[in-house]
């Protein structure tokens, strides 16, 4: 097996469960647990392994999950970096320059979010996710 081979298998084998061990790996792929060791130790060397995290359920959890896209400002974006309720950040092309997922963990929160968009007259149209169809299976 080469090395990229290697590579993309283990990254497969940890996106379905990021919880199994460098033996189960071996196991699983056919290959000494050592080299599984080392390849792991590249990815997260690398960058492409940035942490091990759960994937929680956001509805099962009645937490509100906004998406809006928006027109906005360098300035603005560097200020949303920073809010907790926001899940994920993505610069995109067409009007709309920002796409922007949240959790809010209320109405409340989602209000006042959307509220301080409108303050500082940022351009957006927002949408419910209303139901989860795949998420996030890249690679597996």
């Amino acid at each position: 097996m080469t090395k990229k081979v290697n590579r993309r298998l283990i990254l497969k084998e940890l996106r379905r469960n990021s919880r199994t061990s460098i033996r189960e790996l071996s196991r699983k792929l056919n290959i000494s647990p050592s080299t599984v060791k080392m390849k792991i130790q590249e990815l997260e060397d690398d960058g492409i392994i940035k942490g091990y995290v759960g994937m929680p359920n956001i509805q099962k959890m009645n937490l509100i999950n906004a998406v809006f896209f928006a027109q906005c400002s360098a300035k603005k974006i560097n200020e949303l970096k920073g809010n907790p309720f926001i899940n994920s950040l993505f610069r995109i092309s067409n009007h709309y320059n920002l796409l922007i997922d949240c959790i809010f963990p209320n109405i409340k929160e989602y209000v006042k979010f959307k509220n301080s968009l409108i303050k500082d007259e940022v351009e957006f149209k927002e949408y419910f996710v209303t139901d989860e169809i795949k998420r996030e299976e890249f690679l597996i």
